[in-house]
């Protein structure tokens, strides 16, 4: 299937509206899994038959696993590019797509939101803020000229590992170029642009005006803490982007708060993990890059879905389901004492209405029933009595009594090695 007809099909609504064995024909990788004869896949039910995989599979012998002729040929042509998805050493996996991938995948993307469906994508201007760690073909860790952190008509903001070592005259640097490159909108990961806002504040820097038209926030899970201080610092409509490298982007939050699901040349399903606590896997088949169609791949990211068990197992496809939120990795919970999954997403919905006067934290369990809460304030100060107190009453309430709940003011969390921030450790 060539490029020009991955744009043009039609959107999935129930089946399958593209054919995935003629896609994944040839393929290496699939002729292992399914043993040489590779079942025909002609609806979504028939996807249930297929085995779910997760990015061990995707890596091994990588990119010889995916080789086929046509790959091959895009190859010696030079119309691909590799890529490396986000995480931790351990679990990162190499993409081959063809060149300028994305470019389709915001016009895919962008078209679920009223206010985003007349973006032009590279022709107006787009800021990204977000982690400076080498990914797709963009790094930046050493100080690029402006001009050339411009690419497709998106503007690179960051070239810094840890944006809290951002300096006053970095700051001032983004914020002349944001006035100069004036971008209709700003793409962010929540906690660089909750520190951006806040460091600007704490030196005096000035961010510039008009402010974009509205921004997405993406990258890594959003928590009510960042969300609650960017929208109160830059009032414009905030909508939350999930997606991940090797499949584009799967939800685009609606001016209501619901996440939409993009529907386009993918299908997802949702798969128990805790169906008494609402709990599920999402699990997503993708024939958005011709050169890696991904079939059933558990991303490894949660999902909360409220009454999930009364409609899911009764539909071999989950587009039409509502989810409620996200709930970060499933390698990232934890277990209350009464064997409860805790998951980042429901730690920070739980916490969130206890105080406005924390801007970033991370929860880390310890032995002997010791809860260490690291915070970084609003303001200088510590939290206060009351917020303490209550913040504690919340976290007993998750983890179960008894606990012994530790505050720790910092002047700064430092990100993971893949440059995102981990809330619950």
């Amino acid at each position: 299937m060539s490029p020009s007809v991955l744009r043009t099909a039609p959107r999935q609504v129930d089946g399958l509206k593209w054919d995935i064995n003629s896609l994944i024909d040839g393929i290496p990788l699939y002729k292992l899994l399914y043993g040489g004869r590779i079942p025909t896949f002609r609806s979504s039910a028939d996807l249930a038959s297929a085995l779910i995989v997760d990015k061990s599979y995707f890596a091994r012998g990588f990119p010889s696993n995916w080789m086929t002729p046509r790959l091959h040929a895009a190859l010696t042509a030079r119309q691909v590019e590799f890529a490396t998805t986000s995480g931790t050493t351990s679990d990162r996996m190499q993409v081959i797509r063809k060149k300028d991938w994305w470019q389709d995948e915001y016009r895919r993307t962008y078209r679920y939101n009223p206010r985003m469906v007349d973006f032009e994508v590279g022709t107006d201007h787009k800021a990204l803020l977000t982690t400076a760690i080498c990914s797709n073909t963009v790094c930046y860790l050493e100080q690029a000229p402006y001009d050339d952190r411009i690419l497709n008509n998106a503007l690179y903001l960051n070239t810094t590992a840890d944006p809290n070592q951002w300096r006053k005259s970095d700051l001032e640097r983004m914020c002349g170029e944001i006035a100069r490159f004036q971008p209709i909108y700003i793409d962010a990961d929540p906690a660089y642009l909750t520190l951006f806002l806040h460091l600007c504040a704490v030196h005096g820097v000035t961010v510039p005006y008009p402010l974009p038209r509205y921004i997405t926030l993406s990258y890594e899970m959003t928590t009510q803490f960042c969300r609650r201080y960017i929208q109160a610092r830059w009032p414009v409509p905030t909508y939350d982007l999930y997606g991940a490298t090797e499949i584009g982007y799967l939800y685009l939050q609606a001016d209501d708060g619901t996440l939409t699901r993009s529907r386009d040349l993918s299908l997802v399903e949702l798969a128990p993990y805790n169906v008494e606590h609402d709990l599920y896997y999402l699990i997503v088949t993708s024939v958005k890059n011709e050169y890696m169609p991904l079939i059933r791949y558990r991303i490894g990211d949660l999902v909360k879905v409220p009454g999930g068990r009364d409609h899911i197992a009764a539909k071999s496809s989950h587009d039409d389901v509502p989810i409620a939120y996200f709930c970060g990795r499933a390698g990232d919970v934890r277990r209350a004492k009464s064997g409860r999954p805790i998951t980042a997403g429901d730690v920070d919905h739980a916490l969130s209405p206890a105080t406005d006067q924390v801007l970033l934290y991370q929860i880390t369990v310890l032995a002997d029933d010791e809860i260490v809460f690291r915070y970084v304030p609003v303001s200088d100060q510590e939290l206060s009595r009351g917020d303490r107190e209550t913040l504690t009453q919340c976290l007993v309430d998750i983890f179960g009594s008894p606990c012994h709940i530790r505050f720790t003011r910092e002047r700064a969390i430092a990100p993971e090695i893949s440059g995102k921030f981990a809330t619950l450790k």
